[in-house]
Formats: structure tokens, sequence, C-alpha cells
């Protein structure tokens, strides 16, 4: 339960209700606890939703899901935000074929290994998450060397700004993962979920 009051589905009316009945989100089944945080403003949970399906859960932005989850559970990693690297990180073992990857990608020691393209993705998401005013363009040019397309990075770098957005709402307003992520994230890794928290 959130650190601030959460209206309820029972106690709700107009745009909260509607948002309850119609936001059912796998495998919960109901309204995401991140979003049962913002119950006061109901707006606010609205156009959450609407950039979330911009930037990372349609079908539109040009970076491939697998890239979007990976960077968004690193992103999630870095702050320590144990509910969005949990979310993240079963989206993106969900999309992916290499269980160890994510591993790889948070092991400084092991990131040598990573393909060179995501490499200078989490790079990037590192920079712009921890030493935001440090970023110049040259590690754009860095991303256009490893491959990205001006558009994918556009999506990378609103992917990173969405993840350390959320990470801030969970962190800062007492989220708590929801009992069936957790164990949903333990059914499909070997290494349980990433970080419950």
């Amino acid at each position: 339960m959130p650190w601030i009051p959460v209206i309820d589905q029972p106690a709700s009316s107009g745009l909260l209700r509607d948002i309850y009945e119609t936001s059912r989100i796998p495998p919960i089944g109901r309204l995401a606890e991140i979003y049962r945080a913002l119950t006061l403003r109901p707006e606010l949970i609205r156009a959450y939703q609407a950039l979330a399906a911009a930037i990372i859960d349609g079908p539109k932005p040009h970076l491939p899901m697998p890239e979007r989850q990976l960077v968004a559970a690193f992103v999630a990693h870095l702050n320590r935000c144990g509910y969005c690297e949990t979310w993240h990180g079963m989206l993106a073992r969900q999309y992916m074929h290499d269980e160890g990857l994510y591993e790889e990608l948070i092991s400084e020691d092991s990131r040598a290994q990573v393909p060179p393209r995501l490499r200078a993705m989490v790079e990037y998401a590192k920079r712009l998450t921890m030493e935001p005013a440090s970023v110049t363009v040259h590690d754009i040019q860095t991303l256009r060397s490893a491959g990205l397309q001006e558009v994918e990075i556009l999506d990378l770098n609103q992917v990173i700004a969405l993840l350390n957005y959320s990470n801030r709402v969970a962190l800062g307003l007492g989220v708590e993962l929801e009992p069936e992520v957790a164990a949903e994230s333990r059914r499909n890794s070997s290494r349980g979920s990433i970080r419950e928290g």
C-alpha cells in the first residue's frame, strides 16, 4: 500500500472508476500499484498510461521491444527501484531468448560480453540516469556508431526518461510490488525476481 491515501475501486467514480474498469494489467488482472498510488489525481493516471503506451508498450516505437524492456529494467536497477526492475525485467525475459543477457548488463565486469549496440545503449542510460548534465553530443554519436538510427535514439531517450520518472513515483510514494508479479517473476527466472522491493 502506498504511503499516501489510495481511492479503492468501490469508492471510485467518474474517470477513476473508468480507469479501474479498463486497466486490468496481466498478470495481476487489476490496476497496477504504481497507478493506484496516483488515484487522488486520476488525470495523472491517464496521462501516465498514455505516455507509457507511446514510449514503451505500444507498437509504434522503433526501438525493438526487448531492448526497450532491457533498458527499462537497467534504469530501474541503477535507481534501486525493485518495483520497476522486477516488472520490466519480467517483461524483458518474455521478449528475449538470452536469460543471461540481463545479468551481463548489470555486471560492470561482464558488460564487455554484451553486444556493442546494447552496451552503447546501457552506457547512455547510465550516464543520463546518474549524471544527466554530463551527456554530450559525443554520447549521441556513440549510439549512432553502434548502429542506432535517429528515431531509435529518440525512443531510447524517452524510455530512460520515463523510467526515471516511474522510479521516482514508486520510490517516493512507497509503491510495493504486487504479490502476483513477484510470483510470476520467480517462475520465469532462474535467478528469481530481479530484485523485489
